[in-house]
């Protein structure tokens, strides 16, 4: 419907130019062929009734040409109706510059001709010399050459340069919501944002499929951390040496926005195999620092085209925004961590624990294990509190060593412990019991033997998970101290004197 309105819209001052000379023939004296007036409104009609319509709205691409050809025939019999003195054949050039302005080039091929034959089949009535007929022939053309070749010409420059600044819009728009789109304190997500953003900054929509690529550096070696590709073919996890990657390692010596075609024989083989898997013939690449350190590189990539070098400068910023991004959210994360993890033993700290506890599901089973080191103070008091923090650190890894992978172990105090499991039952929780016990029995330390007391408690339907804790610790206590009591009745079975202190023996010098 809208291509419609735009034909009659476009059409609209055409069609009045036609229909006040079909008008004119009526004057005085007349039209000389009154037969041939009437093929002429017959002809017009029938175009007055499609642009109106549009009857032709789904027809092929050649049928504007036909319908330009059916004006060129509708102006023609007009002006042998009205005769060659009437001066319709200037409305000749009517449909030359309509298809000038809105068609294709290749119209021209079939409309200036059938313009040549209009003009003679107009001519063709009067008196005229051959030659006045062949300049009329000439001038036509030459006037319909014109307006055809510099119109288009025209066209082609003013859709440039309407493409350039549409271009230019578009760029400057993705960089002023590039620092808005980066605001994110998950250092993945701003890689994954940054590798969109720049396959989308280099290739203008509508081009081949543009990719994006945040390479990490560890070292000598670099990684695929996220790939944007609107094919759908995704690197990420790949790694090989730089040394591999020629490309990426002159961005990296450069210190600024490279970029240029890729010369397959140049890259090391596992590197050569995915670029023949991507597709992609040009990169850009731009290194991301941080605190003046190279810590990665911020690539885009076409297909068929080489990367201008203003869009190559614009990656140049974008990897500056990401780098600024970066550095913010990495700083959040290390904060992050800091309030999360236990210092000593790099497990989650009290605070995450109960963070922890606060993400359970409702419909989850659970289980919340206490953990209590035992007979700590007295290492600290004879051994040392280095020798202390060692018990500490060598208990929370074999703790770590048998619980579940998405289990959560925590240090909640000095010398506690806990342990989050999902998905628990009686059996699982006694199983993990028997396995922590093993595991910290087993520890050989300079202090000597280790022993852990363990609570636990499983939890009930809707019972707030705080609740679940208390009930464990509880359970850890009176482990502790049924410990505590197995201890002081095998003390006394090797000593029924418990008040009898021991008296030390003084062995005197032997002497010859």
């Amino acid at each position: 419907m809208r291509n419609t309105k735009d034909r009659v819209r476009r059409s609209a001052p055409f069609a009045v130019a036609g229909l006040f000379a079909l008008a004119s023939t009526l004057l005085p004296p007349g039209p000389r062929h009154p037969e041939w007036l009437l093929v002429a409104i017959v002809l017009a009609a029938a175009l007055a009734l499609d642009g109106v319509v549009g009857l032709s709205e789904r027809a092929p691409a050649w049928v504007p040409a036909v319908q330009l050809l059916v004006t060129v025939a509708t102006i023609a019999v007009v002006a042998y109706a009205a005769g060659p003195s009437s001066g319709f054949t200037a409305l000749l050039l009517l449909p030359v510059i309509f298809s000038a302005l809105y068609g294709k080039l290749w119209e021209a091929a079939f409309l200036i001709p059938a313009v040549v034959v209009a003009d003679t089949f107009i001519w063709a009535q009067s008196t005229a010399t051959p030659a006045a007929l062949f300049r009329s022939l000439m001038v036509y053309t030459g006037i319909a050459l014109l307006l055809t070749i510099a119109t288009h010409a025209l066209r082609r420059r003013l859709s440039a340069a309407l493409g350039a600044a549409d271009e230019r819009a578009r760029q400057l728009a993705i960089m002023a919501n590039a620092a808005e789109a980066l605001n994110s304190l998950d250092p993945d997500e701003v890689i994954a944002t940054a590798s969109h953003l720049a396959a989308i900054l280099v290739s203008p929509h509508g081009d081949a499929p543009r990719r994006g690529q945040y390479f990490a550096l560890e070292g000598d070696v670099m990684s695929v951390a996220s790939d944007s590709d609107e094919v759908g073919i995704s690197l990420t996890g790949e790694r090989w040496p730089i040394a591999e990657h020629p490309a990426a390692a002159e961005a990296l010596r450069a210190g600024h926005a490279t970029s240029g075609p890729l010369d397959l024989g140049a890259f090391g083989p596992h590197v050569r195999t995915l670029v023949q898997l991507s597709g992609v013939t040009h990169s850009a690449y731009a290194r991301v620092s941080i605190d003046g350190e190279p810590r990665g590189i911020l690539s885009a990539s076409s297909r068929g085209r080489p990367i201008a070098d203003d869009l190559v400068e614009r990656l140049g910023s974008l990897a500056h925004l990401t780098e600024l991004a970066l550095a913010n959210a990495m700083t959040h994360r290390r904060f992050q961590r800091q309030a999360t993890v236990d210092a000593l033993t790099e497990l989650t700290n009290r605070r995450g624990f109960d963070l922890a506890l606060r993400r359970i599901s409702e419909r989850t089973p659970f289980a919340i294990l206490v953990i209590d080191v035992d007979n700590l103070k007295a290492v600290n008091d004879r051994w040392g509190h280095a020798q202390g923090d060692r018990l500490i650190v060598e208990v929370s890894a074999a703790l770590a060593a048998v619980i579940r992978r998405g289990d959560t172990l925590a240090r909640v105090g000095g010398d506690e412990f806990a342990v989050l499991v999902l998905d628990a039952s009686d059996e699982a929780i006694s199983q993990l019991e028997i396995r922590m016990q093993a595991a910290v029995g087993h520890l050989t330390l300079e202090s000597g033997p280790t022993s852990i007391s363990i609570g636990a408690a499983l939890g009930k339907n809707d019972e707030p998970p705080q609740q679940v804790y208390e009930r464990a610790d509880g359970a850890m206590y009176r482990a502790k101290r049924r410990t505590h009591s197995l201890r002081s009745a095998l003390a006394e079975a090797r000593d029924p004197d418990p008040g009898r202190a021991a008296v030390p023996v003084a062995l005197a010098p032997h002497h010859p």
